[in-house]
Formats: C-alpha cells, sequence, structure tokens
C-alpha cells in the first residue's frame, strides 16, 4: 500500500511516499532534489509509526535495521546495533559514504548532568567513525553520523553505545521513532542537481523516564575488606584526591586519637557507597561539611586533629552520622547490611 501527500517547501514539491511491503515496513520518506533544510521538519512529523526494520530509504536504495538494544560493558552504558545493507546497483559509484540518526539532541542536551556534554552521553561507535552533526551538511538532519562505505550487496554493521551516566538522575534510554538518513556519492538535499540522500524513520534511541532505585549502603569495614567491590579506583576528600591504595591504607589506619582520620574512613566509605548507587541526600549534608573541613588543611591526610579539640569534636561529629549512613541507618529500608 502507497500513500503520497505533497509538501511545498520554499517552492519545490516534495512526495512524501509511505511504503509498506512484505520486504521492508515503516515510513519512506521521498525529497525532491533540491528540497534543502525545510523538508526534514516535516519528515520528522511523519515519523510517528516506527520498528527496528528492516526499513528501507527512498528508492529502495539502503536498508537499515536495529538490530539490537542490549546493556554495554559497564553499568549504565546503553548499545544500539544497527546493520546497513546496499541493494545492488547497475550504477557505478553509489556506494555509501555515511548515513545519520537522528537523535534528539535538544532534549538530550536539556537532561544532561551537572557539568556533563553530549560527547559524554556518546561514548563509543564501532564499525566506523562517527561525530556528532548539527546538522549533516548533505542531509540536513541533525544527530549522529557515522562514516562506512558499503558496496553493493554489502552489509556493515554500526554499534552506539550511550551513557545514561550522564543523564539526570530518573532518566534513561529506551526506543522511540527518529528519522535517518542515507547518502552514497554525491548526493545533497541542499542542490537541485544533485539527487537527494535516502531518508526513512527507524526505531533509535530516546529518554524515557526511569524510576531511580537505591542500593543499601555499605559499612567502613566491609569496603576495606573487599576491595574487587570498588565502584572508583580514586576518591577526593576534602581538595585532595587519593588513590585506591592510598585510601585502603586510610581505612586500615588505627585512629590512635586522631579525629581527621576517624572522619576520613567514614567519608570515604560514605562516598564509595554513594558511587556504588547508595541514595546519597541522606548523608549530603555531612559529606560536604567534612569536605570543606579538610580543605582549611594542606597536604594530604592524616591531619593529626585531637577529638577534644574544637575541630577534632566537629569531626567526630560528622564521622558519627556517616558511620550511621554507612551502616543503613538513615536510609529506609536499610540497616546492618553487612
Amino acid at each position: 500500500m502507497i500513500q503520497m501527500k505533497k509538501a511545498t517547501v520554499g517552492g519545490v514539491v516534495c512526495l512524501i511516499m509511505l511504503l509498506v511491503s512484505n520486504t521492508s515496513v515503516g515510513v519512506e520518506l521521498c525529497p525532491e532534489p533540491g528540497a534543502g533544510e525545510g523538508i526534514i521538519s516535516i519528515f520528522e512529523e511523519a515519523c510517528v509509526d516506527c520498528d527496528r526494520g528492516p526499513v528501507d530509504t527512498c528508492g529502495q536504495e539502503f536498508s537499515l535495521t536495529l538490530v539490537d538494544v542490549a546493556p554495554g560493558p559497564a553499568p549504565k552504558l546503553i548499545v544500539f546495533t544497527y546493520d546497513v545493507y546496499k541493494y545492488p546497483d547497475a550504477e557505478e559509484g553509489t556506494d555509501l559514504a555515511h548515513w545519520v540518526l537522528g537523535v534528539d539532541l535538544a532534549q538530550f542536551q536539556q537532561y544532561l548532568g551537572d557539568g556533563m556534554a553530549l560527547s559524554d552521553i556518546f561514548v563509543d561507535c564501532a564499525g566506523a567513525g562517527c561525530l556528532i552533526a548539527i546538522p549533516d551538511a548533505r542531509t540536513q538532519l541533525d544527530g549522529v553520523k557515522f562514516e562506512g562505505v558499503v558496496g553493493d550487496g554489502e552489509t556493515q554493521t554500526f554499534t552506539l553505545t550511550l551513557d545514561e551516566g550522564a543523564l539526570i538522575p530518573g532518566w534513561g534510554f529506551g526506543e522511540g521513532c527518529m528519522l535517518a538518513a542515507t547518502r552514497a556519492d554525491n548526493e545533497d538535499i541542499r542542490w537541485a542537481n544533485r539527487p537527494a540522500p535516502g531518508y526513512v524513520c527507524i526505531s533509535g534511541p530516546v529518554l524515557v523516564e526511569k524510576p531511580i532505585v537505591y542500593v543499601c549502603p555499605k559499612s567502613m569495614g566491609y569496603w576495606k575488606n573487599h576491595l574487587s567491590k570498588w565502584p572508583v579506583s580514586s576518591l577526593t576528600l576534602g581538595c585532595q584526591e587519593y588513590p585506591q591504595e592510598e585510601l585502603l591504607t586510610i581505612l586500615k589506619t588505627p585512629p590512635r586519637g586522631d579525629a581527621s582520620v576517624i572522619l576520613a574512613r567514614q567519608l570515604a566509605a560514605a562516598k564509595l557507597n554513594i558511587e556504588r548507587g547508595s541514595d546519597p541526600e541522606p548523608a549530603s549534608g555531612a559529606i560536604e561539611a567534612a569536605d570543606e573541613l579538610f580543605c582549611e588543611y594542606s597536604g594530604k591526610l592524616p591531619y593529626r586533629v585531637r577529638t577534644y579539640t574544637y575541630k577534632g569534636k566537629q569531626m567526630l561529629k560528622l564521622a558519627r552520622i556517616l558511620d550511621m549512613y554507612n551502616n543503613g541507618w538513615l536510609t529506609d529500608g536499610c540497616g546492618d547490611e553487612d
């Protein structure tokens, strides 16, 4: 079944073809040569129904398939895997040059975590080089541009790895409809004297709300005795960064009346718990105050602060709060987890 709608952009009449067949499903979008950037928003509005494919770009020159969406090699990583197939063609010089997956970069930008950039979301590409295009000149589509040469009868696999850790808490990646474009040879949507790239709707990464699931904190003693479970290899205590080896020394050092060591042990454990996925809220005030106290001292721990001094008493008070947090007493549903 073929349905056709006409749209006029800058005086250029474009045919939007909605094609459903036995071999390719989805929405196939065919612009007239020289349609320019104005046609992109029309095509994006048409992308309301799609699936993983295979779906053919305009003219059935290329086929795109979202092969898999799976967890990545580390927590919070999601891998989208695509196959691009080139149909055999009698014409020379029509191999794939690049293709663009039109992810909503503006939406991704809006939900970035503190200090994060778009490059922190798109952590890896495999199969060929890729970059963020705003927009890609030849297709006028914003998104992730994949470089690669795919010849007649060939299939190439591309992967895109995204990091949910770059987003604000409560958000992650799911599947949704988006525009994709393939460019071969000298195809360029901007010029009437050149062939137009192919466009199609396909499933790709979109932002979705995800409930935050926190884990119960672990005690200072747990982290001291389970080095292989550490979620990070370094921490900042106060204004100084400590590698794992130095942190382990602090955890194993008897305080001997040094309030800075008593606090540092609980502060390190609290930060390890948060990195592991514990709710930071119950400990946030104590952690901030502890860091501010340590920043008053030069160099690294220990600072040899006697427990009976004014600063020592401040440190002991914060250490008690963090000890309660690390043992789960400040987190609902937790308590003495070790």
